[in-house]
């Protein structure tokens, strides 16, 4: 069953507005982020959704604080349980990631160190952040592994990342996630290039500990049967806007965005019979020094003159929904019965 969204009134635990990342080229700068607005409230589960190069894992590296030179945040604001996040020092920024708000990130080969055992790495992150012992350290180590459902958990903690499972290997990266007791978790892509079997795994041992522990989620995705399956509200990602805000029932059910109801023509749950997937013709635009118009204009059935002369405005819709188009409350599109987690992904 389905947990009550959390009105977008509710003070957030997580808050990001306006949010902008720029990344200096030879033509310009590119927006890969452009005016964001963003919030994940206690105990909540909310989804950010989108094609590959939307902005989804820059969105949530610049709230973490880890972009990378030369991208940079150059306009907006994040706060974290009120507090403005870039009005901290480094050191101070870098306590609270790893206890207050942590990352699974979205390869966990490339995210573990290949030369050191895995109960090592879990250690590190624990003695960064705490005062335990050694010994309370290890079994600390112990009972996170039991935790994210690992059989074994001494054998595994020896083990090196290349000895265990991709499976085995989010699991590792959940409980370094976890083992300092943070209150918002961001999973970015956690169950890719996983089976179902394992993905239904996963998914379950991230909603188990949203209900026990007490964590939010916000959980990064190009796989729309996770979203249905997990989150409460979802924000659609195109071009490095968030171009739909929504309930995930209200998504899928009553989609205001185009590019939202274009996304979910695609899935495989969407196909009549044998017939083909719909596509999305034409590509993402790389968004350099953009002129005003809506940016998913030139891939649109529905675009009028106007969506290429003038930025859209942002349409709202009850408490939670909103979208950024012109015709957005005129338009009745086509959505989708919400997919199960083995229809859902994005071609």
């Amino acid at each position: 069953m389905r947990l009550i969204p959390i009105s977008a009134a509710t003070d957030p635990l997580l808050e990001v507005r306006d949010l902008q990342v720029r990344i200096p080229t030879r033509r310009g700068d590119l927006l890969a982020v452009d005016g964001v607005d963003l919030t994940v409230g206690a105990g909540e589960i909310v989804g950010v959704v989108g094609e590959s190069g939307s902005g989804k894992t820059l969105t949530a590296y610049a709230i973490m604080g880890l972009l990378s030179a030369p991208a940079v945040i150059s306009r907006g604001v994040i706060r974290f349980r009120g507090q403005d996040l870039q009005a901290l020092a480094a050191e101070e920024r870098g306590r609270m990631r790893g206890s207050a708000m942590s990352m699974v990130f979205q390869e966990p080969l490339t995210a573990l160190n290949p030369v050191f055992p895995v109960g090592t790495q879990i250690r590190d992150v624990i003695r960064r952040h705490t005062n335990l012992s050694d010994r309370s350290i290890r079994g600390r180590i112990l009972e996170l592994l039991d935790h994210v459902g690992i059989a074994g958990p001494e054998r595994v903690a020896a083990a090196y990342p290349f000895e265990l499972s991709g499976g085995m290997r989010q699991r590792i990266l959940i409980a370094m996630a976890i083992a300092c007791g943070p209150s918002l978790v961001i999973a970015d892509e956690p169950t890719t290039a996983l089976d179902t079997t394992i993905q239904a795994q996963i998914l379950e041992l991230l909603r188990r500990l949203v209900r026990d522990d007490g964590i939010s989620l916000l959980l990064i995705s190009h796989d729309f049967g996770i979203v249905a399956d997990l989150c409460q509200r979802v924000y659609v990602m195109y071009a490095g806007q968030v171009v739909e805000h929504a309930t995930a029932g209200q998504l899928f059910d009553r989609p205001r965005h185009p590019y939202t109801s274009a996304l979910l023509g695609c899935m495989p749950a969407a196909r009549d019979g044998d017939a083909p997937l719909d596509t999305i013709e034409g590509t993402v635009p790389t968004v350099i020094d953009p002129k005003a118009l809506c940016r998913f204009a030139d891939r649109c059935g529905y675009a009028q003159a106007r969506c290429t002369e003038q930025s859209p405005p942002r349409q709202t819709f009850g408490v939670v929904q909103d979208a950024l188009c012109f015709r957005a409350a005129e338009l009745t599109l086509p959505g989708l019965v919400t997919p199960s987690l083995t229809d859902g992904v994005l071609p």
